[in-house]
């Protein structure tokens, strides 16, 4: 009995603490991060004492897909050996972005589309891979996409070192905000 309530006095305050946290975070979560300048605005009305904190609303997580294009009919036999060339496209918030070359001087080869609906000719749609989720809004997303226009223009297309695949990675890196991505598809692009 001494044993138990050593034990009992031991553990109470870590459950306390615990609780407390789980508690916070909880309702954290339901109300986003402190919003530091809204809370003193509304405190101006209370001599400047922060009376009631305010917080943002959390953003929604949204997913973030890579849909995967088979180029070449023999695909079908030579990916079973590891080989083959494959278009891909970040998909998120029902659009799809990818990247193409072409011929014309100082523009660009990247293209919003349809998710599934291939801009190059040939290519059959194969399959969609999740890839995480990211917090951005869609007006960020948008943002980050027409900020890499510069970097991937159409004529700098070059099959093996800026390809639709690589395209894919870095836009990825930028949506979910961490390092290089590996793709099981990390193959030719056309």
């Amino acid at each position: 009995r001494d044993e138990m309530k050593l034990l009992r006095q031991a553990i109470y305050p870590l459950t306390r603490k615990l609780a407390v946290r789980l508690a916070r975070k909880r309702r954290h979560g339901r109300k986003g991060p402190l919003d530091f300048r809204n809370t003193v605005r509304h405190s101006l009305s209370y001599g400047g004492v922060p009376a009631e904190p305010k917080f943002k609303y959390p953003r929604p997580a949204t997913p973030v897909i890579v849909n995967v294009y088979d180029l070449f009919i023999l695909n079908y036999t030579t990916s079973k050996f590891g080989l083959g060339a494959y278009h891909s496209g970040v998909e998120v918030f029902g659009r799809e972005y990818s990247y193409a070359g072409h011929t014309k001087m100082g523009e660009s080869g990247l293209h919003m589309m349809i998710p599934r609906v291939s801009a190059i000719p040939g290519a059959m749609y194969k399959e969609s891979v999740k890839v995480g989720v990211t917090y951005l809004t869609e007006a960020e997303v948008q943002r980050v996409f027409h900020s890499m226009h510069r970097e991937f223009t159409g004529p700098v297309y070059n099959v093996l070192q800026k390809n639709c695949n690589h395209f894919s990675e870095a836009f990825l890196e930028r949506l979910l905000l961490r390092g290089k991505i590996f793709f099981s598809f990390d193959k030719l692009g056309f």
